[in-house]
């Protein structure tokens, strides 16, 4: 990606932001610290992938559910920020390089070498979903078999939607095509653009350390919940709700990795799922996993057909009859917490009450281990939040 010369930003913009001196062999050491950064803390939280990736391939379940219902507008909703940030981003920055060339103000200098710098950032944060999604609708036609014409119709309908069109006119004096912008161009800017992998790296980092922090606090949350009863009758209910439907998001995002490696296995090798779930489910927490998969409404069919396979051989082989009291037993207990939805999405009052009681049982939990004081504590969570 840098080799050994500095990075793509014009030498002028360097100049003006005082980072002639930076060499590519620093922010090679930087983009290194951050992905070891990021691979300890994921090792941390128990996670294969990253959290932000985790919550991408959420989305991109929702998305396969929009396009086979024919629902553009909430496929459009889901995305539209995404493709604005990057696209805008890309395009506004040509532009700037192009300004560059002709000012002579080092205040004006100054000023778009700033603006540059943000919108690199937001460039790198949102890079690799935007290319993630934009491949995947429009290598829908060259699928065999082909999805049905509803899929086709309604992702041709939400890619109009999402890219820019008319780049000639936003955008004029850079000799750019009328049509939207073409993504090979996108990816290789983001190689010539070590910035913006050093933002998305950032991202990364702040994600997983806030998940690292909470994570801490979610178990200690959820005991919680066996002392609600304690409460006034006015505040249980809304307590409980809060709590309840905090960890289940926590669960659902933490697990449904491992779930979607699962299902995207082909249906007529069942017992290869088989053999993968209880690989998954032997390194998770007292086989949340399986109660996850259970509550999950889009994994039923999946989990129905892994059940009747161990079902039909548990006589024969004892590990699958203890293996069948596991999915037994998170069968039961998902009937009792009800079913789980990629849908659900938290209001800000849930999100702020999670994050207050989670991170505060998260300073509670790290206090009685390390025997850090509270407020040193609570000062290094403000730098995560």
């Amino acid at each position: 990606l840098l080799g050994e010369e500095k990075s793509g930003c014009p030498e002028r913009v360097l100049k003006y932001l005082n980072l002639d001196h930076v060499s590519a062999r620093e922010m090679k050491a930087e983009i290194e610290k951050l992905e070891k950064s990021v691979q300890k803390l994921r090792r941390f939280n128990g996670q294969i992938e990253r959290k932000s990736v985790v919550e991408m391939r959420r989305r991109e379940q929702l998305l396969q559910m929009y396009l086979a219902y024919g629902e553009a507008s909430s496929a459009i909703d889901m995305y539209r920020h995404i493709f604005r940030d990057v696209e805008h981003a890309y395009l506004t920055i040509l532009k700037i390089d192009h300004d560059l060339k002709f000012l002579s103000n080092n205040e004006d200098i100054l000023r778009l070498a700033m603006h540059r710098e943000e919108l690199l950032k937001v460039f790198g944060e949102n890079y690799g979903e935007y290319v993630f999604i934009r491949t995947k609708l429009e290598g829908l036609e060259l699928l065999l078999p082909p999805p049905s014409p509803t899929v086709l119709k309604t992702a041709h309908t939400v890619l109009n939607a999402l890219t820019i069109r008319n780049m000639a006119t936003l955008f004029p004096g850079l000799d750019l095509p009328q049509e939207q912008v073409p993504l090979q161009d996108i990816k290789l800017f983001f190689r010539k653009s070590p910035e913006a992998l050093l933002a998305k790296l950032k991202a990364d980092d702040s994600s997983e350390k806030r998940l690292a922090v909470i994570s801490i606090g979610y178990p200690l949350l959820n005991g919680v919940r066996k002392l609600v009863y304690t409460l006034p009758p006015s505040l249980r209910k809304p307590v409980s709700e809060i709590i309840g439907l905090s960890y289940d998001v926590y669960l659902r995002d933490r697990y449904y990795f491992d779930v979607e490696r699962v299902m995207n296995i082909s249906a007529d090798k069942v017992e290869t799922r088989l053999n993968l779930l209880r690989e998954l489910n032997a390194k998770s927490s007292k086989n949340e996993l399986l109660l996850v998969f259970s509550r999950l409404v889009n994994a039923e069919p999946t989990w129905n057909q892994i059940r009747e396979f161990v079902n039909t051989y548990k006589d024969s082989r004892p590990k699958l009859a203890a293996f069948y009291e596991k999915m037994e037993s998170a069968d039961r207990t998902a009937a009792k917490l009800g079913e789980l939805s990629l849908f659900y999405q938290e209001s800000p009052a849930d999100k702020t009450a999670r994050v207050l009681l989670a991170a505060g049982s998260g300073v509670a939990a790290a206090y009685h281990l390390y025997g850090a004081s509270i407020g040193e504590i609570f000062e290094k969570l403000q730098h995560l939040f």
